[in-house]
This record gives structure tokens, sequence and C-alpha cells, in this order.
């Protein structure tokens, strides 16, 4: 397994051994595709190697080193490359380890390059307005620099955009990142991280999964990650908040089918007494649920949706923008943040 870069690299499928030797590129062409290629990430390298040296039409071939030629000159080469084949839909977000490419890469990346010159106006706009609204200086933004985390706060971001502008939404709360816990009893009898992990070992719970937060009394906490609230929409009563629809929102393509599981497992969580919701409050992740309003005529009420990129029909509903467009605005964003 390829280790990425700051562990967070999404891993692209490894040249396949078995294959057939490619025919070898003119000596020039090779020599251009290997400087291009160098400074870029070893995974996106071996990957993109076989595609540029067999790709038919040179033209592509041209356009595509341009845009590697660019990426290349800055530290975070090799994401920009990656987000721009996500965007393309040659690469599919997910579960890297086991990454299937799709599409032809070459034509994806040479595409970019003709149209990445001038961001369209309304990515411009957007680039202006997040960065007066303070996004670009925000802890969320710069504790966590790799594209595929920006991706995705930009997505919550837009979608919380697009519900502020629905009038069926009017009145109702709208919140981001909640955190969904299981907390079954021997972890929470735990005080400190020693009798969490005991409680663990001496239960079968996966371990690597602990989240420890502030209780409701301000004492310490111990609970099992199980997954997030993208968007929460509520009603605010007399019994807390009244869920009315989970969200989970995807930046990239072909991921519906995982925000889906994740909706069902949040409300599946939500309805067990073991059940934790918990917030980042002032950087400090606290417990919500006695907020919450989790009887079962709620659940039996409660709408799940996904939401993904513009060109993706898998997903419930779409943000303003394809997966593309949303790599384009991050690294916009990135510049403002630089100037």
């Amino acid at each position: 397994m390829i280790t990425p870069v700051r562990g967070m690299l999404p891993l692209i499928a490894p040249a396949n051994d078995n294959a057939a030797p490619a025919p070898p590129p003119a000596a020039g062409a090779a020599k251009d595709i290997e400087q291009v290629l160098a400074p870029l990430h070893p995974a996106v390298r071996r990957w993109l190697e076989g595609p540029l040296t067999q790709h038919q039409d040179g033209e592509a071939v041209r356009g595509a080193l341009t845009l590697l030629a660019q990426a290349g000159t800055y530290g975070k080469g090799s994401y920009a490359v990656v987000g721009a084949l996500i965007g393309a839909g040659c690469v599919r977000e997910g579960s890297w380890e086991d990454q299937a490419a799709s599409g032809d890469p070459v034509r994806a990346l040479a595409e970019r390059q003709k149209s990445g010159a001038d961001a369209p106006q309304e990515i411009e706009t957007l680039a202006r307005e997040l960065t007066a609204d303070g996004l670009c200086t925000s802890e969320e933004w710069v504790k966590k620099p790799e594209l595929s985390n920006r991706r995705g706060v930009l997505g919550e971001v837009l979608r919380l955009q697009e519900i502020d502008q629905d009038a069926n939404a009017a009145g109702l709360v709208k919140e981001r990142g909640m955190l969904v816990l299981d907390q079954p009893p021997p972890l929470a009898a735990a005080r400190t991280g020693g009798e969490a992990v005991r409680a663990c070992g001496e239960n079968g719970y996966n371990a690597g999964r602990l989240f420890r937060f502030e209780g409701t009394d301000g004492v310490i906490r111990y609970g099992l990650m199980q997954t997030e609230i993208d968007v929460l929409v509520a009603k605010k009563t007399a019994l807390g908040l009244e869920p009315v629809r989970f969200e989970n929102v995807k930046a990239g393509i072909g991921s519906a089918s995982t925000a889906r599981h994740q909706n069902a497992l949040a409300k599946d969580v939500l309805a067990r007494p073991s059940g934790v919701f918990v917030r980042v409050v002032d950087g400090r992740p606290k417990d919500v649920t006695h907020t919450i309003d989790r009887r079962p005529e709620v659940l039996a009420k409660l709408e799940l949706v996904t939401v993904g990129p513009l060109e993706d029909p898998g997903y419930d509903a779409a943000l303003p923008l394809t997966a593309n467009d949303i790599t384009t605005l991050a690294e916009r964003l990135d510049d403002a943040q630089a100037a």
C-alpha cells in the first residue's frame, strides 16, 4: 500500500504489473513526461505515466502536461491533480485503497487545462463572498489544508446557502457537523482514557473509534464514533430541536451510496438509548443529545437526504456546482488565502 502525502492524499490504484508493456514513446516526449511527473506524489506519477505514454492524441498529451507542469510548481500539486481527476469523473471519491479509474485521465486533464485559465464568473464571485465571510481564516479551513477536506467543507457551506435561500426552510434551524457517537454502558462508566480503552478490550469494541468529549455535567466522557450529520435541519420546539432532515453532503461523484449509509446509521444511532450527539462548541466537542427530540414519532417522519455535485444524478439533491467547479473554487480560495 502506498503511504499518502501528509496522510491525506487519496490513493490511486498502481499500474497493473501483469499488463502488456506500453509502446515506447518518442525520446523527447518520454523526457518531457518524466520531468513533468517528477515533482508529483509517486502514486500519481505511477498512475499517469502509462496513459500519458500510450495516448494517441498528441494535443491532449501536451494539454495534460501543461496542467501537470503548472501543478508541480507548488507544494500541493498532487492534490490539484487528484482534484481535477475527481472533478472529471476519472477518480471516484470514497475508498481510496481500492480505487478504480474510469474515463480518459489525459483528455480530462487537457480539458481542465483549457478551461481552467479563467474560472467562471460564478466561481470568482463565490470565492470573493466566502473570503469576505471569513471562511479562509476559519479553523476548519486553516487546520485542514488538504484539498479533499476543503472540498468537503465547501460542499457543506454551499448546501447551507441553498437551504437558506429555500422559502420552505424559513424558520428552521440549520446545523453543520453534528457528530454521532454510540456510548454503551461500559463506556458511559469510564472516566479516564485508560478506563475507556480497557472497556473496549473487555467488551470487543473498536478502540480506534474512541472519541473524547465533554458531558453535560462538564466531565470528560468517551464514546465510539459512528458517523457525522453534515447538515441537520430541525424545528425549534419546547422539547428542543425536532429533526426534520439529515443531510449527508459529498463534494465528489460516485459516493451517493456511502452518503445513504451514513444517513441511515445516524438515524439508527439516534434511536438507541446509547446514542450521543456531539457538537464542537468554541473548539471543544460537547454532548448536545439533551437538545435533540428523539421520540419515535419524530423519527418516523425524519427525512434522509443525500447531496452531491451537480452532474451526478445518484444523489437526492444537487449542489449548485459540479465536482470540477468545487475543486476550482477551493483553489481560488487557496489563492486568496495566500495573497
